[in-house]
């Protein structure tokens, strides 16, 4: 266990320490993203990921100015996932958040749709012009594109592959917010 620990550690690259700071005191008020955990986890798991990540910005390692702090923002991280009072309020924030972003994703898509059939109803104007100047005729059903399937499940409850990944990088901004 030790002797994969100091291959992680030799492998970890000067620039990737000095993002980890980066991110750990922008992200100092929510300890689930200090700790790249997940509220779900394990106590297990997020020890293993304090781990992870205090080793990597620990002071007598890292050579960025704000190494400390980002040192003791983990520490905190950690002793406030690990108490359980505290851990509920953050697993309230962070779904307080996830609903935020969920809204603002349901937003957007019922507005692409909106934008769509507004698009669609201008072209199948359009060719009903076209079609009764040239050939006096009706209007003829299309299938549906896939643009149109896409933007026709904005208030489906499930969510893509992509839409989850989005969901994930907006509720952590959203967790910024609260």
């Amino acid at each position: 266990d030790m002797e994969l620990l100091s291959e992680f550690l030799s492998e970890t690259s000067d620039l990737e320490r000095k993002q980890q700071v980066e991110r750990i005191i922008k992200h100092r008020l929510n300890p689930f993203e200090v700790l790249l955990c997940k509220p779900e986890m394990t106590e297990d798991e997020i020890n293993a990921g304090y781990r992870k990540i205090s080793l990597m910005v620990h002071p007598d390692k890292c050579k960025h100015p704000r190494a400390e702090e980002a040192f003791g923002v983990c520490k905190k991280a950690l002793a406030e996932l690990q108490e359980e009072e505290k851990r509920q309020f953050y697993v309230g924030v962070m779904e307080a958040a996830r609903q935020e972003a969920e809204r603002e994703l349901k937003k957007r898509k019922r507005k692409e749709k909106e934008d769509l059939q507004a698009r669609k109803k201008i072209r199948t104007q359009d060719v009903d012009k076209l079609r009764s100047a040239l050939l006096g005729g009706g209007a003829v059903k299309k299938k549906k594109t896939e643009e149109e399937a896409t933007a026709a499940g904005a208030d489906d409850e499930e969510f893509s592959k992509e839409d989850e990944d989005i969901l994930e990088i907006n509720t952590k901004e959203a967790a910024l917010r609260i």
